[in-house]
C-alpha cells in the first residue's frame, strides 16, 4: 500500500507548482519551441523547476510499484456496396483487438494467445456481420431502396482500461445500423489474467456476491433512481439480480459488461437490458476507495497511480482531482462550429454536489476523442483532435485542483505500427495496428517528418511534470513503402542498431537501395542496407533541394516521397 503524506503537504507543494502550465499556455509562442516535428515546452522559472523536483519526489514516495504493459489496437475493416443500377448501399463492419508487443509477448506467451485467439473469435463474428450487413443492404434496395446516402455498419472499437502484469483489461465499444428508425450500440468488455491468460470472469474479480450487490446497489441508486427508487419499472435491487441472470446467460451475456480499472470496477448496462432504448445505457463505476472489499486485493492492492485511460463517449469519467477522496466527473465536449470546424472544446468538471466548472477552450478540428491521464497527485487531459488532411494533434489540459490550464498543443499522435489496404473487385479492406495509449512513462507516439522523405515516425516519450509529452531518443521510421536509391556513390558514416555512428565509414555505391530505419529528423537519417548494415546520411533542410552530405539531394538521391 502506498505512504500517506498529509493533504496539507500535497495541496501546498501543488497551489505553488500549478500556475506553470496556465503561465506557459498564455505565451506559447514565446516559451515553447518547434523541435523534431513536434513543440516541447521549456520551463523558465527556476520556482517552477524546484516545485516540479519536490512534488515528483512526493509522488515517487507514495506512487505504487506497478509494470504496466504496452499493448497494441488492432483494428480490422471491410467494406462493400450494393448497387441496383439506380441507387447503391454501402455497409461495413469492423472487427477489434487487443495484442502486446513483441517483447511482452515473448514474457507473457499465455496471454499473447489469448489475445490473438479473442481476436480472431471476433473476425469469425464480423465475416457473420457483414454477410447480414450485405443481405440488409440487398433488402433494401429490393424493397424501393433510397435516393439518399445510406451506410450500414457492425464498427467495434477497442480502448485499453487497465493492462499490468496483474490484469489485462480492455473495452469494445459496438456501434450497428442496419436500416431502420435506429441503430444500437454496446460496451462489451474483456478481461485477462496477465499471467495464465486466462479469460476472467466477474466471479473471478469480486470478493463476493453479497458485497459486490450491495455495492452496486447502491451505486445505481445514487446514479439512476428515480423520486420513487426506481430505474424506469425496476428497483436497483432487481437490475442487480438481472445483472447476474445476463451474465450467466449464454445467450445474453453481452447484455451486460465490465472491466477493471486501475481504481475502479466498470459495470455496463447496454441498451434494452435493464431500460428502453431511450433510457440508453447505464455505465457503473465502483471506485475501490468507496466500496472497499468489493474487489479482491490482487487487483487493488497491485494498480499503479500513475495512467492514461480513454474516456469513453461523451459520458466523462470520475476523477479525484483534488486528491481528497471525492471524485469528480470530467469530460469534453463539442464547442461551437462555423462553416468548416469546430471553433472550441469545452471541459466540463461536475463534483456530487452539482458544481459545475466549465472552460471553453479554443480549438480547432473535425472530432475528437479524450484520455484521462493521471500521475500520482496530477490529473490531466490529453484531447487528440483530427482537422485537415486527417492530422491528429494533442491538446492538453491540466485539471488538477478544479483548475482548468491549457498546456498547450502538441502535433502527435499514438503510434501507427503498420497499416495495409486492399481491394478484391467490389470489397475492400484495411487493417491497422496503434498504440495503446495507457502508460504516461512510456507513451509510443508519431510524428509527421519530412527528413528526405515526408512519413510518419515514432519513438517513445513520457509525460513531464507540466503534463506535456518529451523524449531524447531518435525516432524510429515505418516507412517501409519508400525506399530511395543512390544516384551517386556516398561516403557514409557506419552506425549501429541504435543509430549512433562508430566512428567508421564506408563507400556506398550507386544503385544502392536505402532503407528508412531511424532520424533525429534534423539533420541525418539512418539507412539500413539490404546485407544488414546501418549506415548514417547527414542533410540540411534549410533551403531546397536538400543538400545531402553537402550535394543536391536530386542528385544524389531517386524515388524519395514528399507530401504536398
Amino acid at each position: 500500500m502506498k505512504k500517506r503524506y498529509t493533504a496539507m503537504i500535497a495541496a501546498m507543494t501543488l497551489m505553488y507548482l500549478l500556475a506553470g502550465c496556465g503561465e506557459k499556455s498564455d505565451s506559447a509562442k514565446e516559451t515553447t519551441a518547434e523541435a523534431n516535428g513536434t513543440e516541447a515546452v521549456k520551463s523558465e522559472a527556476s520556482e517552477v523547476n524546484e516545485a516540479t523536483e519536490e512534488l515528483g519526489e512526493l509522488t515517487k514516495d507514495n506512487e505504487k510499484e506497478a509494470k504496466l504493459l504496452h499493448a497494441k489496437i488492432i483494428s480490422d475493416s471491410k467494406y462493400g456496396s450494393v448497387d441496383n443500377g439506380e441507387y447503391s448501399v454501402n455497409y461495413n463492419t469492423t472487427t477489434a483487438g487487443v495484442t502486446l508487443n513483441d517483447e511482452e509477448a515473448e514474457e507473457y506467451p499465455l496471454l499473447a494467445k489469448a489475445l490473438n485467439d479473442e481476436f480472431e473469435e471476433n473476425k469469425r463474428m464480423s465475416e457473420k456481420d457483414f454477410e447480414d450487413l450485405r443481405d440488409s443492404a440487398a433488402s433494401i434496395l429490393e424493397y424501393g431502396g433510397s435516393g439518399d446516402y445510406m451506410q450500414l455498419i457492425a464498427e467495434n472499437r477497442a480502448s485499453v482500461v487497465r493492462a499490468d502484469e496483474t490484469v489485462l483489461s480492455y473495452l469494445i465499444d459496438y456501434t450497428d445500423f442496419y436500416g431502420g428508425a435506429h441503430g444500437n450500440y454496446a460496451s462489451l468488455g474483456r478481461s485477462f489474467d496477465t499471467k495464465t491468460g486466462k479469460k476472467l470472469s466477474i466471479y473471478d474479480v469480486i470478493s463476493d456476491k453479497e458485497t459486490f450487490s450491495k455495492a452496486l446497489e447502491a451505486e445505481l441508486t445514487k446514479r439512476y433512481a428515480d423520486d420513487g427508487g426506481l430505474i424506469e419499472n425496476n428497483t436497483p435491487a432487481q437490475v442487480v439480480e438481472s445483472f447476474f441472470e445476463y451474465i450467466s446467460s449464454e445467450d445474453s451475456s453481452d447484455s451486460v459488461s465490465w472491466t477493471i480499472g486501475y481504481d475502479r470496477l466498470n459495470i455496463y448496462f447496454n441498451p434494452y437490458s435493464i431500460a428502453s432504448y431511450a433510457f440508453g445505457e447505464a455505465d457503473i463505476s465502483l471506485m475501490f476507495s468507496e466500496y472497499p472489499g468489493v474487489v479482491k486485493n490482487i487487483y487493488t492492492d497491485n494498480a499503479s497511480d500513475s495512467y492514461a485511460v480513454k474516456i469513453k463517449g461523451y459520458d466523462g469519467y470520475l476523477a479525484d482531482i483534488n486528491n481528497s477522496g471525492e471524485y469528480v466527473n470530467v469530460t469534453a465536449n463539442y464547442g461551437t462550429y462555423d462553416e468548416f470546424c469546430y471553433e472550441n472544446l469545452d471541459i466540463v468538471l461536475t463534483d456530487d454536489n452539482g458544481q459545475i466548472t466549465t472552460k471553453s477552450c479554443d480549438a480547432h478540428y473535425f472530432d475528437f476523442y479524450t484520455y484521462y491521464v493521471k500521475i500520482g497527485y496530477r490529473h490531466y487531459l490529453h484531447i487528440f483532435a483530427s482537422s485537415e488532411n486527417d492530422f491528429t494533434g494533442n491538446y492538453i489540459y491540466e485539471i488538477t485542483g478544479g483548475d482548468i490550464k491549457d498546456c498547450g498543443y502538441y502535433g502527435v499522435r499514438p503510434a501507427i505500427f503498420s497499416y495495409e489496404y486492399t481491394e478484391d473487385g467490389d470489397i475492400w479492406m484495411n487493417s491497422e495496428t496503434t498504440a495503446a495509449y495507457s502508460d504516461p512513462a512510456k507513451l509510443q507516439l508519431s510524428v509527421r517528418l519530412d527528413a528526405l522523405s515526408t512519413y510518419n515516425a515514432w519513438r517513445y516519450y513520457s509525460i513531464n511534470a507540466l503534463g506535456i509529452p518529451e523524449s531524447d531518443e531518435l525516432y524510429r521510421i515505418t516507412a517501409d513503402y519508400i525506399t530511395p536509391k543512390l544516384k551517386k556513390g556516398i561516403t557514409a558514416a557506419i552506425a549501429d542498431s541504435n543509430g549512433k555512428k562508430t566512428g567508421e565509414k564506408i563507400d556506398v555505391p550507386a544503385g544502392t537501395v536505402l532503407h528508412f530505419y531511424m532520424t533525429d529528423g534534423e539533420s541525418f537519417v539512418v539507412f539500413s542496407l539490404d546485407d544488414g548494415r546501418y549506415i548514417s546520411v547527414d542533410f540540411d533542410s534549410s533551403d531546397w533541394p536538400y543538400m545531402v552530405e553537402g550535394e543536391p539531394m536530386d542528385e544524389v538521391l531517386e524515388d524519395y516521397v514528399f507530401a504536398g
